[in-house]
């Protein structure tokens, strides 16, 4: 390996995954460090980067406000990780144009993969390809959610036959299943209100009738994220303003209370 290959290397598994059999909350993303930014080199599938409009090759610059000009590969991990869950505001150039993102980090580990163990496992293979690298895996951490396997700190992509060396598992926690909530039935059909738009700054929604209205966005573990209650709101179209900027990438659900009636909507923000 020559002198510029290895610090690219060492940039990426230092950056992106971190050291072998370590576990950290991240947003999922190998990059290289540059002065002005870190520039993203790949994304690791079914993270919340992946999830989001970052692209490789965009350029993170900036991360909950404090600018990444001048620092080190470990300033920028001290700044991307943090407790799983918690809101990063990531602002990125792309294409020229300068964006900003909220992310929730979730907890990402990472397991170097023993090459003789993987050609143990498969009877001595020394070639191997990506689907049963990544059967193998899935299979030796059976409490873990496999997001991808990296080799020499990239996303190993399909191919017809590639050897196990150099190989480290990315995993996540895998969900766990909630219990189901005994709530009493509604009739989604004889509904008397409709969501037309949602966005991070205001709700739109269609009432048949005036009357009492109570709006509820929760997530997808039923976490309510925010209420409002308008005591006689007006037949017709009706807008609430509200400040989701702080609110994470995903999935949503609005529910509109009104008259004894309820409907639901899943939405997402990106």
């Amino acid at each position: 390996m020559n002198k510029i290959n290895k610090v690219v290397f060492t940039t990426i598994i230092s950056a992106c995954a971190a050291m072998a059999n370590e576990s950290f909350g991240g947003i999922g993303i190998s990059f290289q460090q540059e002065n002005d930014g870190v520039k993203i080199l790949d994304i690791i599938p079914n993270t919340p980067a992946a999830e989001s409009k970052l692209q490789v090759s965009d350029k993170i610059i900036a991360v909950d406000g404090i600018s990444l000009k001048g620092k080190s590969v470990d300033d920028t991990k001290q700044l991307l990780r943090g407790p799983k869950n918690k809101p990063i505001e990531v602002t990125y150039v792309s294409n020229g144009e300068t964006y900003s993102t909220i992310l929730s980090r979730v907890q990402i580990t990472v397991k170097s993969l023993d090459q003789k163990d993987i050609e143990n496992w498969y009877g001595d293979k020394k070639e191997l390809n990506s689907s049963e690298i990544e059967t193998y895996a899935s299979a030796t951490e059976g409490d873990k959610k496999l997001l991808a396997v990296l080799q020499k700190g990239a996303v190993l992509q399909d191919k017809e036959a590639t050897s196990a060396k150099n190989l480290d598992g990315i995993y996540a926690e895998k969900a766990k299943a909630a219990p189901a909530k005994k709530t009493a039935a509604k009739p989604i059909s004889n509904s008397t209100a409709a969501l037309k738009s949602f966005d991070r700054k205001n709700i739109a929604f269609d009432l048949k009738e005036a009357g009492k209205t109570t709006v509820t966005i929760t997530n997808v573990d039923g976490k309510q994220i925010a209420q409002f209650s308008l005591k006689d709101a007006k037949a017709g179209y009706n807008t609430i303003s509200w400040n989701g900027e702080k609110v994470p990438n995903g999935s949503y659900t609005v529910s509109i209370d009104h008259n004894s009636s309820t409907s639901g909507t899943v939405v997402t923000l990106k």
